[in-house]
């Protein structure tokens, strides 16, 4: 089965990237209204990560803000769950501690993959690992401006990640994915974690990992 899953390089940095001083009108090679960044908040948005969400704003972008984020699982699946309702074309994901170059979300949200990410580093390891799980046989992988290609995975961050709602649609009706209540609403638990036996192992997969591993399995 051809992988639906591909990733391109991001990675968190001390500072902001720069804006762009002249923005570019991009409204004739996509339809604002058919697509909205949701950025998932828990306490607040870093300031330097709002400086680059500002920045999509101001290229004609849609941003949601979603304050009181704790469960990050219950979260996803109802802004995923909203925008698939509202008919939308594609969500992408940004965590509210993401320092990124607006360019970058720009090219995720043009790219024809149903589901695509940028990687960044792994939270609270500070090995240089990066939050994304290859198949086995990947190779030599090249991040940065040097890389040239996608790189399918098998799992990856949702911190910086676009899927389109026709995914969405798919997952509901080949996993038979249930319309149930999460917290104050209702929606299809996509981000919903799971345990499962994969490459030999059983393992845990949170939100972010479960979504792939469902994905994968459409």
């Amino acid at each position: 089965r051809k992988p639906i899953l591909s990733v391109r390089d991001l990675r968190r940095t001390e500072h902001a990237s720069p804006l762009t001083v002249e923005l570019p009108d991009l409204s004739s090679v996509i339809d604002f209204s058919k697509h909205v960044i949701l950025i998932p908040i828990h306490r607040y948005v870093e300031p330097d990560t709002e400086h680059c969400i500002r920045g999509l704003e101001d290229l004609g972008f849609r941003v949601d803000r979603s304050k009181g984020a704790s469960a990050i699982d219950v979260t996803r699946s109802l802004l995923a769950s909203q925008a698939l309702e509202a008919g939308l074309e594609s969500i992408m994901f940004i965590d509210a501690d993401m320092l990124f170059d607006p360019a970058d979300a720009v090219s995720l949200l043009l790219r024809p993959e149903p589901v695509v990410a940028g990687v960044y580093a792994a939270k609270k390891l500070g090995t240089g690992q990066i939050n994304a799980y290859f198949p086995p046989g990947t190779g030599t992988i090249t991040l940065g401006g040097s890389a040239d290609r996608l790189y399918p995975v098998n799992g990856v961050g949702a911190g910086f990640m676009r899927i389109k709602t026709a995914v969405l649609s798919q997952m509901v009706k080949q996993l038979d994915i249930p319309y149930c209540r999460m917290a104050s609403g209702y929606g299809w638990p996509f981000f919903q974690p799971t345990i499962v036996w994969e490459d030999g192992d059983t393992r845990y997969l949170a939100e972010d990992y479960s979504f792939c591993w469902r994905c994968r399995r459409r």
